[in-house]
């Protein structure tokens, strides 16, 4: 025997047409919630990979600070976020981790700047990247301003600190273009030119200068991805404990459930409570007034 969500003992067959239900339920809070994103200024975006039948698939999500939006899909790219209907219409700003697909979107984008220290340290070590290094020391110094005016009840950094910091931006981007130039062509090989990780990460940063660097400018855009990577967590863990899924139903009501969840924990709702309401067809959708707290 197994005990359901809300603590009674039922067979393992019985839960699954438990959750069934209870996802069925949920239709309407999926509907606002989508509807909740789309309205949402900042939207942070991510994916990790799950496996089903023996094959990875991935489970996508938008977040912002209210709610939680989980979508699983057997695609990771373009495909899989026009399906789960919210980034194709959405206009406001994504926040994300560079995954190329995300730039076809027409929204605002900001990158990821926890990634991106990861990236640099990695081409300060493996590729002895001094420009990795600079540009690494440049971007914890900014985050350290930030974090100090933040105490101070500030919005952003102030014109000045803006402009010294971006002009020694500027300077990184040109001395990195003299240390990884671009390498040439050897005559009669076919193909692209291979870059070094180090070029890479120096073209990114060179096109994408704004969106890393939004955040001295703006308070409300955060150095870092980390609402949709704590996300995402969540299914990491499941498979640590549980294991893979045993249908793509059972990956969708999962999904389903989880997004309810989460959404209610972020909004300060007994999670029992608001399961217990939606297994009778009552279930809270914070978004709407008569439900705010």
């Amino acid at each position: 025997m197994i005990e359901d969500l809300t603590g009674h003992c039922i067979s393992a067959g019985s839960l699954v047409n438990f959750n069934t239900n209870c996802c069925e339920q949920l239709s309407d809070f999926m509907k606002a919630l989508k509807t909740n994103l789309l309205q949402s200024p900042l939207i942070h975006a991510d994916e990790t990979g799950y496996y089903y039948d023996n094959n990875r698939n991935w489970l996508h999500v938008a977040a912002t600070a209210d709610c939680t939006y989980y979508y699983p899909h057997e695609k990771r790219g373009k495909e899989a976020m026009d399906a789960m209907g919210i980034l194709p219409t959405y206009t406001g700003a994504l926040m994300h981790d560079y995954w190329k697909s995300y730039l076809d979107y027409d929204c605002q984008h900001y990158l990821c700047n926890a990634h991106h220290l990861r990236d640099l340290t990695f081409c300060e070590e493996q590729e002895k990247s001094t420009w990795a290094k600079q540009m690494k020391a440049l971007l914890l110094d900014m985050k350290h301003s930030v974090d100090d005016s933040l105490t101070l009840g500030l919005q952003s950094l102030t014109e000045d600190q803006q402009t010294k910091y971006l002009q020694h931006f500027d300077t990184l981007i040109a001395q990195g273009n003299i240390e990884h130039p671009l390498p040439q062509k050897q005559i009669g090989k076919r193909g692209a030119v291979k870059k070094c990780k180090s070029r890479n990460l120096l073209e990114r940063f060179a096109k994408h200068k704004d969106g890393i660097t939004q955040f001295i400018k703006d308070f409300a855009v955060p150095f870092g991805n980390n609402l949709a990577e704590q996300s995402i967590r969540m299914m990491k863990l499941k498979q640590k404990i549980s294991g893979c899924f045993r249908s793509k139903a059972g990956a969708t009501v999962f999904a389903t459930i989880r997004s309810y969840i989460d959404t209610m924990r972020k909004n300060g709702f007994d999670i029992m409570d608001a399961l217990d309401l939606a297994i009778k067809g009552k279930s809270i959708i914070p978004f709407i007034p008569a439900y705010s707290q």
